[in-house]
């Protein structure tokens, strides 16, 4: 059975933000703590989840970053 495509409302700040953050961690591994960090909570504001910003689970971190590309690959240009 296919997944249901989720309808997220994205602000125009949220925007700046993503496409102010992809280049830190367009390689799939953030530059840095804060770019890890930046993301996560980017990934928060935008999908309403609570992921803890300084979680290290490699998991939580993934899944942030996919729902990241996918935005930035919808909303980067």
């Amino acid at each position: 059975m296919p997944r249901k495509k989720m309808e997220i409302n994205i602000s125009t700040d949220q925007i700046i933000r993503l496409k102010n953050l992809y280049p830190k961690i367009m390689t799939g591994t953030a530059k840095d703590r804060n770019a890890r960090i930046e993301m996560i909570v980017l990934h928060n504001d935008i999908f309403g989840s609570n992921y803890n910003p300084n979680s290290g689970c490699s998991r939580c971190l993934s899944t942030c970053y996919a729902a990241i590309k996918k935005l930035y690959k919808q909303y980067g240009n």
